[in-house]
C-alpha cells in the first residue's frame, strides 16, 4: 500500500527528490490509478 509520503510524492510533481523519483518509477501504474479516481 501507499503511505502518505509515497503519495506525496506521486501526487506533488513540484517535490522531486531521489526517493520521489524512485516512488514514482516504481509506482507510476498506482500513482495514475489514484489519479483516475480523483484522490487528490
Amino acid at each position: 500500500m501507499l503511505n502518505k509520503d509515497m503519495v506525496n510524492c506521486l501526487m506533488n510533481d513540484k517535490k522531486v527528490s531521489r526517493e520521489c523519483d524512485i516512488i514514482k518509477t516504481v509506482r507510476q501504474e498506482v500513482g495514475y490509478k489514484i489519479r483516475l479516481k480523483g484522490y487528490k
